[in-house]
């Protein structure tokens, strides 16, 4: 059905930055803090070049956390975390340089049955990806991708994957800047990207990935959804479609926020990617100014209420 220009116009601002109160107190434009240690955190560094058999079993001790740097790791090690404390809760891996992660035979993970959070950060150069390489994690509640496979790896790649993570605790993924203005795969198969089967995802966060269109509905793959966090760009209106099937058929959404939403010079008071005030503008006079200064370089969030 088609509907008249200014209607339009208003219904897709409205959706684009819709918000309803709610418990989650994160801030929505995520952007990835830097990692700090704990007296409750083991921070270690593996060399490639230097150590062959890497092995972290002697070393993390009784700490929860553990943050893992790989130096000239091509191929990410299998076996690195095996007869690693059985307290460990968090852990995370940053990597440079690392091109293939392997599952098989002991994967990369072995041994990390028992932890509740797992943070990749880095790894834009991987292109290797095995299917079963998070199948050992079978208590993970929190996934956290931070340029994970961005230049080359596919989203149905990384949906085969995340397939494996199916039956466990998983409730949040966030996935940032995942595919960036390199890769060739810029449309999002929702369907392909999570196949996951018997989980309960409540929390999904999607910022700074380069996409061109989406595919597949987000309520049928994730029914449980919560909250969600979109991050946009000028060229994202794919999004629209998404945020409606979001809006109508997740029963469980009490909180959808899409940010990057470009801002015109007689509001650009804030510091550049800050939220914007609840203004007295219409939405009709909202969305002109928008779509009047959708090619600015400076993106803060505007968030309206919906009961």
């Amino acid at each position: 059905m088609l509907l008249p220009v200014g209607l339009h116009l208003t219904l897709c601002l409205l959706l684009t930055v819709l918000r309803a109160d709610v418990v989650v107190s994160q801030v929505c434009a995520f952007v990835p803090g830097p990692i700090a240690a704990s007296d409750d955190t083991a921070v270690i560094t593996v060399d490639c070049n230097r150590q062959h058999d890497a092995s972290l079993s002697d070393t993390t001790g009784d700490n929860t956390g553990l943050v893992v740097y790989l130096n000239n790791c091509i191929t990410v090690p299998v076996g690195l975390f095996v007869n690693v404390s059985a307290r460990l809760s968090t852990v995370t891996v940053v990597s440079t340089d690392g091109e293939v992660l392997r599952g098989r035979r002991g994967g990369t993970f072995e041994g990390l049955a028992n932890i509740a959070e797992l943070r990749l950060d880095g790894f834009q150069k991987l292109h290797s990806l095995s299917s079963v390489v998070f199948r050992p994690l079978r208590n993970l509640e929190r996934l956290t991708l931070v340029g994970f496979g961005a230049h080359k790896l596919t989203y149905a790649e990384l949906g085969e994957a995340l397939y494996e993570l199916s039956g466990t605790r998983l409730r949040r993924i966030v996935m940032h800047e995942i595919h960036s203005i390199e890769n060739v795969d810029k449309i999002v198969n929702i369907t392909a990207l999570f196949r996951l089967r018997d989980v309960t995802i409540r929390e999904l966060t999607f910022s700074d990935n380069i996409i061109t269109g989406v595919s597949g509905q987000l309520s049928q793959v994730l029914p449980d959804l919560s909250y969600i966090c979109i991050g946009t760009n000028p060229h994202y209106y794919a999004a629209i479609k998404v945020i409606i099937d979001c809006w109508l058929f997740l029963e469980h959404l009490t909180n959808m926020t899409v940010y990057a939403v470009p801002v015109s010079e007689s509001l650009n008071v804030l510091p550049c990617g800050r939220m914007i005030p609840e203004l007295d503008y219409s939405f009709v006079s909202i969305t002109l100014i928008l779509l009047k200064h959708r090619e600015t370089a400076c993106y803060h969030g505007v968030r309206f209420p919906i009961p």
